[in-house]
């Protein structure tokens, strides 16, 4: 069995220092944003969300991204950083971009 360590991708980084920037920016504690999610119907536990912002999950998904983006009066795509330089998969975008690799 490989016991190799499981590491954050660069998006999963990207998120958690998104998360943490728009808290910030709100005054809001980790523990308050806990509460906040409570609201979207996935309630993210303060430990979870420190986790995400310190980078050390492997992987956030689709729906904590969504309700911390509610929760933070945000949306997704800002969290994962489209619009930032970085190309949301499956838009046109994206499509021509592999178009061109090929």
């Amino acid at each position: 069995m490989c016991n190799r360590e499981r590491m954050p991708t660069e998006l999963t980084r990207h998120i958690g220092a998104q998360v943490r920037a728009r808290r910030l920016d709100r005054n809001m504690t980790a523990r308050e944003l806990a509460e906040a999610t409570r609201a979207t119907g996935l309630p993210l536990s303060r430990s979870t969300i420190s986790k995400i912002e310190a980078g050390l999950r492997e992987r956030v998904f689709a729906d904590e991204v969504a309700a911390l983006a509610m929760a933070l009066g945000t949306d997704p795509g800002a969290l994962m950083g489209w619009g930032q330089g970085r190309v949301a998969p499956g838009s046109a975008e994206a499509r021509a971009c592999a178009s061109t690799r090929m």
